[in-house]
């Protein structure tokens, strides 16, 4: 712990040096340390320091709309998530009312809008939590696919999702957890595109299924249940075609030589139709050329059709061009 903190601390000392030099300044009252570990006796907290004061060490922090807890179990995230799609939930009961309610599709355009998204948001990191966690989100999901669908509390599950289009709430994670995955292998220029696990890390987990599975783990498991373990994904073409760089293409602009504030707008008005204008014979000439290579092509199909006692040959296809 020594060893960490003294690191931690020489971390917090450089932050504060270039904050100085670029005008910048950390609060210490919004500022909290979160000490991630899974031991169950007591043990000391890091004692790192900002401007001279102590930070204060939390069991949770919120950090980009996520809560991360000391033991990454995300049980106070998926709690405080249950509360607010609680109310999102409540709007949809009245929208699915049975004498002046919305029609189907609307139902479902809103569910996905208002309380799919804020499931899916964040869905690939708290993805790594048990799945007695995890399982409480099914409860909204399973009840406005009844309030969406119009079926009874005791139609089955499998049902619902035949008939509204929507799979479960597991594939939907795994989905988008491979989604990122494969976006992270495409990009060159990903952080993590050549990023290789720690054998270490590996038997740890391997050893300790308590222990949380990082993301590239789960990722390597899904691929492996999908039988896509030797797939090969290419790294998508970098385009930098930026306004800010100059880029080299040449393109025609009849404004260049006019002032906008000595030239009048008559002046541009008509040497746009102009152009429009020479688009258009050009254009049609081009058409007529078309047409005329198009006459002069003479394509002679022969189709060769052989049959036999025990086997047969379908239609082959010849073409000749003259």
């Amino acid at each position: 712990m020594a060893f960490i903190e003294r690191q931690l601390q020489i971390a917090v000392n450089k932050l504060t040096q270039w904050s100085i030099l670029n005008g910048f300044t950390f609060s210490t009252s919004k500022t909290s340390c979160v000490h991630f570990c899974r031991k169950r006796r007591l043990h000391p907290e890091p004692e790192i320091k900002l401007y001279g004061q102590v930070i204060n060490v939390v069991s949770e922090v919120k950090f980009l709309g996520i809560i991360f807890d000391k033991k990454l179990t995300f049980l106070p995230h998926v709690l405080q998530l249950l509360k607010k799609l609680d109310r999102v939930l409540n709007i949809l009961k009245v929208l699915s009312n049975t004498s002046w309610g919305a029609f189907r599709l609307s139902l479902l355009r809103v569910y996905r809008a208002a309380i799919l998204s804020k499931i899916d948001y964040g869905c690939t990191i708290y993805g790594s939590a048990r799945q007695s966690v995890l399982q409480k989100l099914n409860t909204i999901h399973h009840s406005a696919l009844r309030l969406c669908s119009g079926a009874f509390r005791t139609s089955p599950v499998e049902s619902l999702y035949v008939e509204c289009h929507e799979p479960s709430l597991e594939h939907r994670r795994q989905k988008l957890t491979l989604h990122y995955f494969s976006k992270i292998l495409t990009n060159p220029n990903h952080p993590y595109f050549n990023y290789k696990q720690s054998r270490f890390l590996q038997r740890l987990q391997d050893a300790r299924p308590s222990v949380v599975p990082s993301f590239f783990t789960r990722a390597a498991g899904f691929l492996h249940d999908l039988n896509l373990d030797t797939a090969q994904l290419l790294p998508n073409p970098v385009i930098l075609l930026t306004p800010w760089i100059p880029h080299g293409l040449k393109f025609l602009n009849p404004f260049e030589n006019y002032d906008k504030r000595l030239t009048q707008l008559v002046t541009f008005i008509y040497s746009f139709l102009h152009i429009i204008v020479n688009f258009t014979i050009i254009s049609y000439q081009f058409l007529q050329m078309v047409q005329k290579a198009l006459l002069k092509l003479h394509l002679h199909v022969f189709l060769l059709t052989q049959h036999s006692h025990f086997n047969f040959i379908p239609h082959v296809l010849f073409l000749r061009l003259k």
